[in-house]
């Protein structure tokens, strides 16, 4: 590259890096948030709340990835028209390639980036956050059973216990039975165990107690002393790997070769033919995005045209591809014409947006539309910048 077009990549890589990384570190909080039940439940707090949030990073950030290399393509633009650059380039005879080679490169670097993940990362990251879950949710009712507290562990199924003992079980337990409509079930032992019989079905092994029974209708009750019992919890944690994985969470080379046995593909095989060829043709996104960014402010403006149109009209036209080639998507696991569409889309949209920029055509909104875009994208990122800055001030306190 050129000294000019190195200029401008370095300041357009980096931009697009601090956007990216504050952009993901919001989501990574967020969904981390979300799910922050799934760690405390799992026993392991802090470790497990990294952990999931940091699974599902892979399959965002192929996303987010479009919309930052734009928006920082918008504002690094905008900043050199304001310093009059955008002016000097023009002035000089410099052609068009001298502000649009750099912001191909980068979309294709960032294109390569989104393809490894998509087809390489995120399927492995998927699997293994669903397992996790499973497994936390297999775990679950060990989790639950905290001492001193009543904990309903299903709807009509009450248990107490008084505390828990060295070796994993527990002392003084009580369980109040309400499922039946037509009896009521009211368990109390000295000790309790959880356990797994030959059959892999969850146990809560009782020792002597008693079971007191009463019928609804007659209001009789009968009471039973056991020495032991056993009460089946298997219906109350799902086995392992009983989850229905999707193609999304499949690997690729599974995609091109996948199992006629699998009940989703015997249901919908174009599903995952859908999913194949999205993954084929996703990285175009960035190389998209970029090159409406190097269309809607590449090129040298006044001031009220820098201020006023450029990030709102440049947001307008990638939300609109965005939307676009995911819906197609859907159309894509329908029909064999949509596999097809996911192909021309991109082609189709980047030679026209290579026209336009050749023929220097500027799109553009109208003014009051262009107004209240600019206002709403002005909103987003000031409050984006005060969660991430609430976010360090929270971790530097901690």
């Amino acid at each position: 590259m050129k000294l000019i077009e190195w200029y401008i990549f370095r300041r357009i890589a980096t931009t697009f890096l601090g956007t990216l990384t504050a952009i993901t570190a919001i989501v990574w909080i967020v969904q981390g948030l979300n799910r922050l039940n799934v760690a405390t439940d799992s026993g392991s707090t802090i470790v497990s709340f990294l952990y999931v949030a940091t699974l599902l990073i892979p399959s965002v950030i192929p996303l987010i990835m479009p919309f930052a290399l734009l928006l920082a393509t918008v504002q690094i633009f905008k900043a050199m028209n304001a310093d009059s650059e955008m002016a000097v380039i023009k002035a000089s005879g410099g052609p068009k390639r001298l502000i649009v080679v750099p912001v191909l490169i980068l979309g294709m670097l960032a294109g390569a980036a989104s393809f490894i993940l998509e087809n390489g990362v995120t399927p492995y990251s998927r699997q293994e956050f669903r397992t996790f879950i499973e497994e936390v949710r297999a775990n679950l009712l060990t989790s639950l059973l905290q001492e001193g507290t009543f904990q309903t562990i299903d709807n009509g199924l009450t248990v107490h216990i008084a505390e828990r003992v060295p070796n994993g079980g527990f002392g003084g337990l009580f369980i109040a039975d309400r499922r039946d409509p037509d009896q009521e079930l009211t368990y109390f032992a000295r000790e309790a165990a959880i356990a797994e019989d030959n059959e892999g079905r969850q146990l809560l092994l009782m020792r002597d107690g008693e079971l007191h029974q009463r019928d609804t209708d007659s209001d009789a009750v009968s009471i039973v002393r056991f020495a032991s019992y056993a009460f089946d919890l298997s219906a109350f944690a799902p086995a392992a790997g009983a989850y229905i994985v999707f193609p999304k969470d499949q690997t690729t080379p599974y995609l091109f070769n996948p199992d006629p046995e699998n009940p989703r593909f015997q249901e919908n095989p174009r599903e995952f033919s859908a999913e194949l060829h999205k993954r084929m043709t996703n990285w175009t996104l960035p190389v998209i995005m970029g090159l409406i960014g190097v269309l809607v402010a590449g090129e040298a403006r006044t001031s009220r045209e820098v201020n006023g149109t450029m990030t709102a009209t440049a947001l307008t036209l990638g939300v609109t591809y965005f939307l676009a080639s995911y819906l197609l998507e859907d159309i894509a696991a329908q029909s064999a014409f949509g596999i097809a569409l996911l192909y021309i889309l991109p082609l189709t949209v980047g030679g026209l947006l290579l026209s336009l920029l050749a023929k220097d055509i500027r799109p553009a909104l109208p003014r009051p539309v262009a107004r209240l875009v600019e206002q709403v994208s002005d909103r987003v990122v000031a409050i984006s910048r005060r969660a991430t800055a609430a976010s360090v001030k929270s971790g530097a306190q901690n």
